[in-house]
């Protein structure tokens, strides 16, 4: 992570949780459309910051990064992290 670079950040959310950002939009530059019945697309670009990590895992499973690639590893590796610790 570099501090102060912007990202091109894709999300997709369950809808249900889409009023979050619709209602406080991470930029002005902010889109969110619907993907499927039950998710939207968000895209924005944003600081690439800890907050917007401890952001998106506010979400836990009702968000999914799948853009910046660097981003969604990060993502995935925390998850295995977590898996690994509470699996025993």
């Amino acid at each position: 992570m570099q501090a102060g670079q912007v990202i091109d950040l894709i999300l997709r959310v369950d809808k249900y949780y889409a009023t979050t950002f619709v209602e406080r939009p991470l930029h002005p530059n902010q889109t969110v459309v619907p993907c499927d019945g039950e998710q939207v697309l968000l895209t924005a670009q944003v600081p690439n910051t800890q907050e917007l990590r401890r952001w998106i895992m506010g979400f836990g499973v009702h968000a999914q990064v799948l853009a910046p690639a660097s981003l969604r590893e990060e993502m995935r590796l925390l998850a295995d992290q977590l898996q690994a610790m509470y699996a025993n």
